[in-house]
């Protein structure tokens, strides 16, 4: 769970573009710690809780969107 919330702090620091050396400064102020490997969960939590209040919005990640079949069928992938 800790590599996900890694992941989703580099999203939301990319989103908002937040450069590494402010992302580490963010990390300082919010959980005191500045590298993600030091942090445990509930400091990773708080740091996605902190982009969100930034304007991060976190969108559900489960592989990409699934498009709808062609209308035609002689386009339509089997």
């Amino acid at each position: 769970m800790t590599r996900a919330l890694q992941k989703l702090v580099h999203v939301g620091c990319r989103e908002l573009g937040i450069d590494g050396e402010t992302r580490r400064d963010l990390q300082l102020l919010v959980t005191g710690k500045a590298s993600m490997l030091d942090m445990n969960e509930g400091d990773l939590t708080k740091l996605v809780t902190a982009l969100k209040e930034r304007g991060f919005k976190a969108h559900a990640g489960k592989g990409r969107a699934k498009r709808p079949a062609a209308k035609r069928a002689d386009v339509r992938f089997a």
